[in-house]
């Protein structure tokens, strides 16, 4: 089972830089200022399987649901794996995000259900490094009219290089800036307090800064950090009173951090701030890169409400409020309950109710862990018939359960048939399990007598499956 340690400090920024470096995606989620601020919004946390790492990130919106990035280092296939058993054993929506166009479509080729997507509001604005050094051509005569106007206003400047020496008189500009700027938004407020602690622990993040002094005062700020051949823009502030101090920023800080080796220039996104895309457009991004997500799911989402299933003796379809007593005679049935594998009784909230019984079938739809149907025979309800256990890779697991006075009748084949061949035509499944228990003969008989094989068994159960490969079924006697 994958442990996680929640990102803290810089000792953990310094591990996971390790294998950001190793990356060529170009997002600006993986440069450690990103690991070691943002990280106290959006909670993060990282574990490293056999060589590669895995990045957790918590979903503010939806507490059943985790992030996960795309495993990076050695062994990355085997690191998905194991995200797929975790996110199966807690229970929580599977999702990989801050994915490439590539990642998306290796990724899907191993998952029969998927949504894909991207929020634009995260999209990293991408430079050319070489447009941001010179503003040259028509495309940049804003750039440039702003910078000669500055000149024209408020006189030469100089670009000087952040050291630890010069950190408080950066700091003092950035409280300066905060008391003039109006923050329009909570983000916006987050990111600037954020700042901060960026500046104070810069150099130990391995980051570059510079500033520009206008008649001996700071009038703007940058600070970045060069990956590879990227350098990423984590802060970038200016003075409202000097116009063009941002057009100045921008080129000086691009002159004295990239060269023969730095061709692009990461701006990172615009977090849906409409002013904030508007300038950044203005600069001509090369691209604007997306980082898109991938939502993992199972073939529940292929039920369709109503559901019908016609066998060559029984009918399968919803439970109903009609159904309501037969249902509870079912479920609180003790033999049943023996071999069923779960006691209602062992839930504290449980009640021998028809109520009761049918609001977990409820709930259980709600979750998407089990869909329920009832059985009828001769247009009775005579049992449950229920699909449960899917995982991510495009398997489900099947039970049934049959009220005792049409136990002996031989209908359980008919509704496991009807049951494989709906999981077979509308959910397309890859792979169909049942189990039962040793002492279980009549269940184990109705199991195989609808084409299930055996592969193995432990100190409970027999485990049967039928595995599909490319649309041919195979009884596979491997574990």
């Amino acid at each position: 089972m994958l442990k996680f340690k929640k990102i803290t400090d810089i000792k953990d920024v310094k591990i996971i830089e390790r294998y950001t470096s190793q990356t060529d995606s170009h997002f600006s989620n993986m440069i450690n200022s990103v690991f070691f601020a943002w990280t106290k919004v959006y909670p993060k946390e990282y574990c490293i399987y056999n060589g590669a790492l895995i990045i957790k990130e918590f979903d503010y919106r939806n507490d059943n649901s985790c992030e996960f990035y795309l495993p990076i280092g050695k062994n990355a296939l085997g690191a998905i794996k194991k995200i797929v058993e975790y996110a199966q054993k807690e229970n929580k929506d599977l999702v990989f995000s801050c994915l490439t166009e590539e990642n998306i479509e290796m990724l899907s080729s191993k998952f029969p259900v998927t949504e894909r997507g991207y929020d634009r509001r995260w999209s990293d604005y991408i430079y050319l490094a070489e447009d941001m050094r010179t503003f040259k051509g028509k495309k940049y005569a804003g750039q440039r009219n702003h910078i000669n106007k500055f000149e024209k206003l408020y006189g030469s400047y100089e670009y000087k290089v952040m050291t630890k020496e010069s950190i408080p008189e950066v700091l003092d500009f950035l409280r300066e800036f905060g008391k003039y700027r109006e923050f329009v938004s909570e983000s916006e407020v987050v990111e600037y307090k954020l700042c901060f602690d960026i500046i104070n622990n810069m150099f130990e993040l391995g980051m570059v800064g510079g500033y520009i002094v206008n008649n001996g005062k700071i009038v703007a700020i940058s600070v970045g950090e060069v990956r590879n051949d990227m350098l990423y823009i984590a802060i970038e502030k200016a003075s409202r009173f000097h116009e063009g101090a941002y057009q100045v920023m921008v080129r000086e800080f691009a002159r004295h951090n990239t060269g023969d080796f730095v061709k692009y220039i990461n701006r990172e996104d615009d977090s849906g701030d409409e002013g904030l895309r508007t300038s950044k457009l203005q600069y001509k991004p090369i691209e604007i890169k997306h980082k898109h997500f991938l939502k993992i799911g199972t073939l529940f989402e292929r039920f369709v409400y109503p559901v019908e299933i016609h066998g060559s003796s029984v009918y399968l379809d919803d439970i109903t409020e009609e159904d309501g007593e037969n249902f509870r005679r079912l479920c609180a049935d003790e033999r049943n309950n023996v071999y069923w594998g779960y006691d209602y009784k062992s839930d504290e909230k449980a009640s021998a109710t028809a109520e009761y019984f049918l609001g977990f079938v409820k709930r259980m739809i709600k979750k998407k862990e089990e869909y329920s149907l009832a059985v009828r025979y001769e247009d009775k309800f005579i049992g449950e018939a229920v699909f449960h256990g899917f995982d991510y890779y495009g398997g489900v697991e099947l039970g049934v359960r049959i009220l005792p006075e049409y136990q002996g009748k031989n209908l359980g084949v008919s509704i496991v048939t009807a049951m494989v061949g709906y999981a077979t035509r509308r959910l397309n499944a890859s792979e169909i399990r049942m189990k039962c228990y040793h002492e279980n003969v009549a269940s184990a008989k109705m199991i195989k007598g609808a084409g299930f094989r055996k592969v193995r068994s432990d100190d409970k159960y027999h485990y049967y499956r039928i595995k599909f490969y490319k649309n041919n079924i195979s009884h596979n006697n491997k574990t």
